[in-house]
């Protein structure tokens, strides 16, 4: 005979079924075996059910996450493949022969590309000149620095028809080059200490602060649900930013390895989440978004003073390439004019 304890879940309904069949007496001692075993297996279901559905609300949180994630890293494919075809397109105008940089195409091409460059200085002056506070917000202004910072270079490839016949066109050619490649490189660092990219500057305490409330709600709520694997992997995170935050310049490799470490921390976080080890709860949609949130934060802390320090040398060298490339190309221009 069929132990009552191994009874399923779905087999309530018959164990009182059975319960009602059976027994004739309240006292009978089989009505109390199956009542006591009939409390145990419904309220193992509603365990169950209550497991299953946190499971679920985790699962939805995680889907949704790498949905944004997806979206993210489509949107980065989609501008570098614009970057490439544009490169290759340039290219193709450039070297077909249909014009030369001292045809009226070409100079004309290099006028519209050098008017731009110069409408560049239009942000830093917007910034520091004061009689210029009324004349549009900085975000605006900003837009229009990235765009003519790619468009302007982009015409003057155009222009040269990447060839250089002369000295000083070499030197304002290749001055462009590297003043726009040292533009993108503060674009990227503008964003890592700043509040997105139009947004205000953010400080080192404000950065630390915020990350050590995330790091203790997240750590709190990990610890009242019994998620010790959870929190080994936030732990072992903090291990790798603290390496960092020490270390600053003298550990290079650990900064630049320390954005594939938290993708690596989150993915982690996301097993734990969808498929504990036996003897691990799951994790609740709240403890998870905490937990997720707390390596993103570690990460911004551990990489805003190197990311500062960067900046401000970018900084210090950025103005004078900048002043050297108008230099260059005035000299270039004069020299056209002249011979």
């Amino acid at each position: 005979m069929r132990d009552v304890s191994e009874f399923a879940y779905g087999d309530a309904d018959r164990l009182r079924y059975c319960y009602e069949s059976l027994t004739s007496t309240p006292e009978s001692p089989m009505s109390r075996q199956i009542e006591f075993q009939t409390h145990n297996i419904s309220r193992h279901a509603a365990g169950s059910r209550a497991t299953a559905q946190r499971a679920s609300t985790v699962n939805d949180t995680i889907v949704e996450r790498r949905q944004l994630l997806r979206r993210l890293l489509l949107r980065r494919l989609v501008g570098l493949s614009l970057a490439i075809l544009a490169g290759m397109l340039i290219y193709s105008v450039a070297r077909s022969g249909w014009y030369t940089s001292g045809s009226d195409p070409g100079y004309y091409l290099g006028l519209v590309g050098s008017l731009m460059m110069l409408a560049l200085f239009g942000y830093p002056l917007r910034k520091r000149v004061r009689g210029m506070s009324r004349t549009g917000r900085v975000s605006s202004w900003f837009s229009m620095h990235m765009f003519l910072g790619v468009a302007g270079p982009a015409l003057i490839l155009l222009h040269c028809t990447l060839q250089w016949r002369s000295l000083n066109a070499a030197i304002a050619f290749w001055t462009m080059v590297i003043v726009a490649s040292s533009g993108l490189l503060g674009r990227y660092l503008y964003r890592g200490l700043h509040q997105g990219l139009y947004g205000r500057q953010l400080s080192l305490s404000e950065v630390r602060d915020e990350t050590t409330t995330r790091v203790t709600a997240a750590m709190r709520q990990l610890r009242e649900e019994g998620a010790t694997d959870a929190m080994a992997v936030v732990e072992e995170f903090m291990r790798r930013c603290a390496v960092v935050e020490s270390g600053g310049w003298s550990r290079p490799w650990a900064l630049l390895l320390l954005g594939a470490r938290a993708y690596w921390a989150r993915t982690r976080l996301e097993s734990a989440a969808r498929s504990p080890r036996p003897g691990q709860p799951y994790v609740s949609q709240q403890a998870f978004a905490l937990s997720d949130d707390c390596v993103r934060t570690l990460l911004r802390s551990a990489r805003f003073v190197p990311y500062e320090r960067m900046f401000s040398l970018w900084h210090i060298l950025h103005v004078p390439l900048v002043l050297l490339l108008v230099l260059s190309v005035i000299a270039h221009i004069i020299a056209v004019h002249m011979y």
